[in-house]
This record gives C-alpha cells, structure tokens and sequence, in this order.
C-alpha cells in the first residue's frame, strides 16, 4: 500500500513538474516561420527572382538570428549575380554559425571552384563528403573530382568521382568524365560502361554526341556508329 501511495505521489509530482514547463509557442512558431521563409527564399532563388529571394532571407534572420540557412542563402543570390565578395561572406557566415552545416560547405565549395580555388574548394567538400548524415555526399564527391581534374591529378579525379557514382549513380556529370578518361586510355570496355550511365540520366550535347561515338567505334558497334553520327551530326546544326 505504502509502495501505491508512493508511486501516485511520484506521477503527481511529475505532471505539476511539466505543468511548471509551459510549451514556448511563441518559439515554435518563430522556427515555423523562420522555416517558411528559408523555403519561400529557396523557390524565389531557383526562379531567378532575386530581389524576393533575399527579402524572404531576410526576413528568416528576423525570425531566428544568425541563421546559417539564411546566409547561405544569401550566398548563393550573390553567387548568382556575380558579387563574390559578398557571396564568399556569406558562405563563411553561415559555416561559421554552423560548422557541421555540410550543404552550405559543398556550396561555399562549388563556388570556390567557379573561382578557381580548387584546393580551397577540396578542402571544404571533403568535409561535407565524409558527412554520413549528409545526402547528398555523392555531389561533393563529384565536386572534389572536378576540382582535382582541374589541378591535373586525374587519378585522384577518377577515384572521386567512382565514389560519387558508388554513392549516387544518378550523376551524368561524374559518368561522362569516367567515359571520356577511360576512352582516352583506349579501355572501351570501361567507358561505354560509364557513358550507358550517362546517357540514362544526361542531356546530350555536341560534344556528348561525339563521344558517344567514339565509344562506338572502339568497341566496333556498327549500329550504335550510325546512331551516334546521326545524333551528332543533328546537334551540330543547332
């Protein structure tokens, strides 16, 4: 009986201890429309709008100061309209207000390879490729391919970017770069492997096209020669 006594006495105690605890609504939804905002931002930038794009930003650090979401936001709307002084700010803001934020390092890292920092866009990336909550590490690793190529060290290039492709085989950029290297080593095997992956998820272009045909001859497909010349011969006329 003592023990039930006990017992009530504790589940007592424990809901006037969460009654002391009151839900900070107005927290949530500060969050919510921090949350709303980084959203709307996010559409108005992949729409070209820029203006509204930052307003929204904007109006995320309102709702939550220093948001990491909103500068690297923000850093990309510079990015867009070729500020790189205010968009590397940016960037390093929003690292710096979260260092394990991978997607704003993989973006401060795709900059930095427009900018043709390669070894400090390697440095970056290599932090959000090891990020295992990250998902989408099989972009960084794809980045850190191109950026190693850039620098002529294809060997680095090649195992980058066959990581990306373990990771995430929907990536033509990574499969036509593995086509092309394998291609130049006369491994046509390898390469039309690499570039049938391309061709499922990639646009074609002149150059793709060529390629393709190349791959075509060296593995002495009569059929695919003749696709692939056609192809070619279309996208030139364009």
């Amino acid at each position: 009986m003592k023990s039930y006594i006990y017992t009530l006495i504790l589940v007592a105690g424990l809901l006037v201890g969460c009654q002391m605890q009151p839900v900070d609504n107005a927290n949530i939804n500060k969050q919510r429309a921090h949350d709303a905002s980084i959203a709307a931002a996010i559409g108005y930038l992949q729409a070209d709008n820029y203006s509204r794009a930052f307003h929204h930003a904007e109006a995320a650090l309102d709702y939550k100061k220093n948001s990491p979401q909103a500068y690297q936001v923000m850093g990309l709307i510079y990015q867009r309209q070729k500020d790189a002084i205010r968009a590397e700010r940016m960037f390093l803001a929003a690292i710096k207000e979260d260092p394990s934020f991978s997607q704003a390092r993989n973006n401060y890292g795709q900059f930095l390879i427009e900018q043709q920092r390669y070894g400090d866009a390697i440095e970056q990336l290599k932090r959000s490729a090891t990020d295992i909550n990250y998902a989408s590490r099989a972009l960084s690793y794809s980045n850190i391919g191109k950026s190693y190529h850039a620098l002529g060290v294809d060997t680095k290039a090649v195992a980058n970017w066959t990581r990306a492709l373990e990771l995430n085989k929907r990536q033509p950029y990574p499969a036509f770069e593995l086509s092309k290297y394998f291609l130049d080593k006369s491994n046509y095997l390898r390469a039309n492997e690499y570039y049938t992956i391309f061709e499922q998820y990639g646009e074609q272009t002149e150059e793709t096209a060529f390629v393709g045909l190349e791959v075509a001859i060296g593995m002495g497909d009569e059929n695919s020669i003749q696709k692939y010349t056609l192809l070619w011969e279309a996208l030139k006329r364009r």
